[in-house]
């Protein structure tokens, strides 16, 4: 009977760390799920600065984002792709929104994407400056349009 509280114990603090009662499916990836950003990604993409974020929640898109400068160098555009995934081709640009539509940004952001925990669809982008004046900079919108629905 110790050997099965212990157990119990030891299930219950899996739960507590990673929010799952079953343990991992793998220890390590596999390697056949296992695939190099560069050889999904033209270079021409990683040359222009794309900042790769990861898979959405239904696994279906890889996010990107890249940041720029405007015509007179005086502030940053920051943008947000969906790439459709396939793992036996090349990314596929599917959309790309501009982030924080008619503000004007003076500094480099930190970006953190989520998605809306209500609705799959929803995604929320907060950008924010730990070096200047605070101040938070939010965008919504879709994961994607309409002809891009699941």
């Amino acid at each position: 009977k110790k050997c099965r509280r212990e157990h119990l114990v030891r299930q219950l603090d899996r739960v507590r760390l990673s929010g799952q009662l079953s343990p991992r499916l793998f220890r390590k990836l596999p390697p056949r799920v296992c695939v190099a950003l560069k050889s999904i990604v033209d270079v021409e993409f990683l040359w222009a600065g794309h900042i790769f974020l990861g898979f959405s929640k239904c696994g279906r898109y890889v996010l990107s984002y890249t940041s720029s400068s405007g015509d007179d160098f005086s502030f940053y555009l920051y943008h947000l792709y969906w790439w459709e995934f396939n793992v036996h081709s090349k990314l596929r640009l599917v959309r790309q929104v501009r982030l924080f539509q008619g503000e004007e940004i003076y500094s480099d952001l930190y970006l953190t994407v989520c998605e809306w925990p209500g609705d799959s669809d929803m995604v929320i982008v907060f950008g924010f400056n730990t070096r200047s004046a605070p101040g938070l900079q939010v965008s919504a919108m879709l994961m994607s349009d309409e002809n891009h629905r699941d």
